[in-house]
């Protein structure tokens, strides 16, 4: 029996205007030995019906029977895989390079002590026009020593190791927000962590992806992140000056939240 080499994660929810793009940037990739598991979580809209319609016998549609969340979806699509690595897309994203899990599957195969590697990004509005775009740190040591002051991977661009993902308990559930980075925290402790100094992916920055809904919630989750790892890596002190600045800038700061901060910072 043949198996997949990579498992393409795709979670959905009334997103149609944009899963159609981001399935056909998936199923062009030159490496063509792939799954493309797709976990509709519950959607209301006519995903189904579009996600059915393309004809590619790589393609999974799986849809959840009621609305669960986009953290126990990527579990569910992660414990469906069979693929010995994990690709993530979101489903109004696009990977904009055709060879992005050739390139960052050969660095994995040729690289066993790596378990995750990501790519830059290129940001777009909802008509497709670039607004800015961004790299990462690329090295494992660059990464580690920016891990505590910012998520250091784009998660639509990330591939990992699903043996590594099993081992360190997969996403956790009980996190709604920021639950990539979570991950990647932990995945860091047992292997190490790259970028591919590309803009292999484009995302589409609409205002209503979660990460902008939440972006409060977001910035209070990675307090806790990066003083539960504090011991893990490096620079905690300038990760907790660069997410107090956050909070500043975003004027969600007040003195309830700030005597939180400081309980925490004196533990």
């Amino acid at each position: 029996m043949t198996y997949p080499k990579v498992s393409v994660i795709l979670p959905t929810y009334n997103r149609v205007e944009y899963i159609k793009q981001s399935i056909v940037s998936v199923l062009k990739q030159t490496l063509e030995n792939i799954e493309l598991i797709v976990i509709d979580d519950g959607s209301e809209d006519n995903t189904e019906n579009v996600v059915v319609g393309i004809s590619d016998e790589r393609i999974k549609y799986v849809k959840n029977k009621t609305n669960i969340g986009v953290t126990k979806s990527l579990n569910r699509g992660i414990e469906i895989a069979s693929g010995k690595y994990i690709a993530r897309i979101d489903d109004q994203d696009e990977w904009g390079d055709d060879n992005k899990l050739k390139k960052q599957v050969g660095f994995l195969e040729d690289n066993e002590e790596y378990v995750l590697i990501g790519t830059g990004v290129v940001v777009t509005n909802t008509k497709g026009g670039e607004k800015f775009r961004y790299l990462k740190p690329v090295t494992d040591n660059d990464i580690r020593r920016n891990m505590l002051q910012k998520n250091c991977f784009a998660h639509p661009s990330v591939v990992f190791c699903k043996d590594a993902f099993e081992k360190v308990g997969g996403y956790n559930e009980s996190v709604k927000v920021g639950q990539d980075y979570d991950l990647w925290l932990r995945l860091g402790k047992i292997g190490k962590m790259r970028n591919l100094s590309e803009y292999a992916i484009r995302y589409v920055d609409d205002d209503q992806g979660v990460s902008s809904r939440k972006k409060k919630e977001q910035i209070k989750q990675n307090f806790y992140l990066i003083t539960k790892h504090r011991k893990d890596y490096p620079g905690y002190l300038k990760g907790v000056i660069r997410n107090i600045a956050r909070l500043i800038i975003y004027g969600y700061l007040n003195i309830g939240f700030s005597r939180k901060i400081t309980g925490i910072f004196s533990k």
